[in-house]
């Protein structure tokens, strides 16, 4: 570890895993491709660096066996071009059919799987009437089919064509729109496209309300029969959409649609995804940024990457809620104060859902403070949750450093302890410098797994920095870590 004095310091960010310990980042898309991340070349450097420092050194000779492997490998490999040279000739003639069909060559090479098998209407079929909707990456439109008078709803996706993966984001809720047929989920009826524009419009049925529109108008009451009736088909489009694997993962008054006819639909999947119905594969790590603050779990406040379907049902009951009592039940502000509303109504976590810990952290740091080397908690979190992660860890209260609340006497949230340093921007490298002052150290080793986590190795702070990838690998940390390790079994033995 590079620490060889008697008085040690080690600074630990404890990667908690608040969904399951992640295991594996082969995984298995609702789409039925299998996707195998491996580390780009910066980072495979790394590890080869950290094998070195370990004493894992490789053999310059072979035996007869490797050669015959690497024979066979050589064999394997030609074959693999050569079906991988088929499978890019059907690539192109399918991509060639659809630019015929009409649809832009720019989609149709990055997105050809969502559009296979339609045609798009031209860019004057519709007639746009009015803006009645606008998001942060699309406008919605009511709109008139020129033939046939039929009122739809447009809607205008932003995207830049020139970056494959913002076109990959759009085509993936044109996928998990196509995979849907249900009366109480909107219907996707087909894209406009042209080759001299950039836009993709959606084309779907148009639906005269929204419940929120519904609840916030002075002149609606729901009854409760009505209420009962929204659930059962509210419930009833999301059981549709999690039986064929797509969680929506943005549940709230406004995406839920009402005509006239009193049908509800469940609209805007443009931060769904697919999930694993069958919970047998484990997925890549999913963002925690998603659901609008009001409607999100806790578990996805508290950073989890790893979840599925069960999140829209925390939605469901905040909706639930919300038609019951005429306004939303938790307004927070900000994602700390949203936790603070959940917890004070609902109760904290149970005890146990703190040992969710990474595996080996807890041996760790038993094993570094047999060493008498000090460990301390520095955290972009804040006190009142990582305080029983610090218990479990054995570190004390005076060897944590994280965002402290404070409340007012009502209990409402009023703002963070400035006195905390991890409580301002560069906050972990101030608490390290500040660990640093006040404990005359000789060497000082920061181990985490972020960017803020890595600010902390500068003049006054860390002299090393360790990347622990075990629960996410961020390739831009990574690369610029001294070691990186994905278990902390190396740095267990190497305090033996």
């Amino acid at each position: 570890m590079g620490c060889v004095s008697s008085k040690q310091t080690v600074s630990v960010t404890p990667a908690i895993d608040h969904s399951g310990v992640f295991k594996n980042n082969n995984a298995c898309s609702g789409s039925g491709r299998i996707v195998v991340e491996e580390p780009s070349p910066a980072v495979e450097k790394k590890l080869v660096s950290w094998r070195s420092k370990s004493g894992k050194k490789s053999s310059s000779k072979k035996s007869g066996s490797e050669l015959g492997t690497e024979s066979g490998r050589a064999s394997s490999n030609c074959r693999s071009e050569s079906l991988s040279f088929r499978l890019g000739n059907l690539s192109k003639y399918l991509e060639a059919e659809q630019v015929a069909a009409g649809w832009p060559s720019w989609l149709s090479n990055v997105a050809g799987e969502a559009i296979h098998g339609w045609v798009p209407f031209r860019s004057d079929a519709f007639e746009k009437l009015e803006k009645i909707g606008q998001g942060t990456y699309s406008s919605v439109f009511r709109a008139r089919e020129t033939e046939t008078g039929m009122i739809v709803a447009l809607k205008k996706v932003k995207f830049d064509n020139f970056e494959p993966e913002s076109v990959r984001f759009m085509a993936r809720e044109i996928l998990i729109l196509r995979r849907l047929d249900h009366p109480n989920v909107i219907k996707l009826q087909g894209l406009v496209a042209s080759n001299l524009s950039c836009n993709i419009h959606l084309v779907f049925e148009y639906v005269e309300h929204d419940l929120t529109g519904l609840l916030s108008s002075p002149d609606v009451s729901f009854t409760t029969p009505q209420i009962k009736c929204y659930m059962k088909q509210l419930l009833s489009g999301l059981d549709h959409c999690h039986a064929r694997g797509v969680m929506h993962r943005d549940i709230k008054g406004s995406n839920l649609l009402v005509n006239n006819e009193g049908v509800l639909k469940v609209a805007d999947f443009g931060l769904a995804n697919f999930c694993n119905a069958s919970g047998n594969n484990k997925q890549q790590p999913l963002t925690s940024r998603v659901v609008t603050l009001w409607y999100r779990p806790p578990e996805l406040l508290l950073g989890a990457t790893e979840y599925g379907a069960s999140v829209d049902l925390w939605s469901v009951g905040c909706v639930f809620a919300e038609l019951l009592l005429k306004k939303p039940v938790l307004q927070g502000r900000t994602e700390v104060e949203q936790l603070h509303k959940i917890f004070k109504l609902c109760g904290s976590p149970p005890a146990d859902y703190w040992k969710k810990l990474s595996p080996g952290i807890e041996e760790l740091v038993k094993k570094l403070r047999a060493n008498k080397i000090d460990v301390y908690l520095i955290s972009g979190g804040f006190r009142q949750m990582i305080n029983p992660v610090a218990s479990i860890l054995g570190i004390p209260r005076e060897n944590i450093f994280a965002n402290n609340l404070l409340f007012g006497n009502s209990g409402e949230f009023v703002g963070f302890d400035e006195k905390e340093p991890t409580s301002r921007s560069g906050g972990k490298a101030k608490a390290v410098q500040h660990i640093r002052k006040g404990g005359s150290y000789k060497t000082m080793v920061m181990i985490g797994d972020g960017a803020t986590d890595l600010e902390a190795r500068r003049p006054g702070g860390a002299d090393l920095f360790i990347c622990y990838a075990g629960v996410q690998l961020r390739e831009a940390v990574a690369e610029q870590a001294d070691w990186l390790i994905f278990n902390f079994e190396p740095l267990i033995n190497s305090l033996d």
